[in-house]
């Protein structure tokens, strides 16, 4: 364990010193220079090589795909579905081809996590309307624990094989 970092006079100037040491340390650890085991760096790597995939599969289809195939969707909620909004938003301009969707949470588990549906009227996201057979999801939750992401991790395993969480810690329990 670490010990307490010891009083600065001025603590607002000593995070200001910090900012380059702890901008350095994020960008070695997700280009994996720390360790050649950094689970950011391994995770990237994968997200990319799934993604490749998707692109490579859609551009050798003759076949058109149908209209609500959804490529990437990204869930959460909280403050947690206004950045997957924004990155989807930000996916979806650097990849114009992929059909990519952002969703709360709480809509998933309502669609497709009752015994009896719950329909989210006036959306256009339904259970009858997409198919997400094939598609990467990413969750986000920052906990890791809060309840709909989390119901939707283990939802969202019986519909898709890629599935990647974006959380503060590795060893929450929506990692498991």
């Amino acid at each position: 364990m670490k010990p307490l970092p010891k009083d600065y006079k001025d603590p607002i100037a000593q995070d200001i010193r910090d900012i380059p040491r702890i901008c350095r340390q994020i960008q070695d650890d997700w280009r994996g220079f720390s360790t050649k085991t950094s689970l950011n760096h391994l995770t990237a790597g994968n997200f990319t090589k799934c993604l490749q995939k998707q692109l490579q599969s859609l551009h050798s289809k003759s076949v058109e795909r149908q209209s609500g195939t959804i490529d990437i969707l990204l869930t959460g909620c909280e403050v947690s579905v206004w950045l997957t909004e924004q990155f989807a938003s930000d996916l979806q301009k650097s990849f114009p081809c992929l059909r990519i969707t952002a969703i709360s949470s709480n809509k998933l588990l309502g669609l497709f996590g009752q015994d009896m549906e719950c329909p989210a009227i006036g959306f256009l996201f339904s259970q009858h309307s997409n198919d997400l057979k094939g598609s990467i999801m990413i969750i986000v939750s920052h906990s890791g624990g809060t309840f709909a992401p989390l119901a939707c991790s283990n939802l969202l395993q019986s519909m898709a094989c890629l599935i990647f969480v974006v959380t503060s810690e590795w060893d929450v329990q929506i990692g498991k």
